[in-house]
């Protein structure tokens, strides 16, 4: 993550482990549920889970406007855009973790 974001401050990111919900990350913490069917079957999921999480919490570092969303008419295109370059940062920062790992064709279950 570090090539993505080379400034980003990963030591002020609380991960806290939970069982019984999802996986979020925002604000400076990241929350993930240890009992998602994905991290059941294969616990390599989890680390992908943690990346991906842990990338929106430094996206927002570096775009503050995530956390300025507007759904107004006027500016709900940008809005979108802005959700989906957030999205889709996450997704590829845990790229590089599944291919090296062998998880890259878990197509059952996988989280990403």
């Amino acid at each position: 993550m570090r090539e993505i974001f080379p400034e980003g401050n990963f030591t002020e990111v609380t991960i806290c482990f939970i069982v019984g919900y999802d996986a979020i990350g925002y604000g400076g913490h990241v929350v993930c549920s240890l009992d998602l069917p994905p991290i059941l079957q294969d616990t390599r999921e989890l680390i992908s889970l943690l990346i991906h999480e842990l990338t929106l919490v430094i996206h927002a570092q570096y775009c503050p406007a995530i956390r300025d969303l507007s759904l107004q008419k006027e500016t709900l295109q940008e809005t979108l855009d802005l959700l989906i370059q957030y999205e889709g940062v996450a997704v590829f920062s845990a790229y590089p973790y599944r291919v090296a790992s062998g998880i890259l064709q878990n197509t059952e279950g996988a989280m990403l």
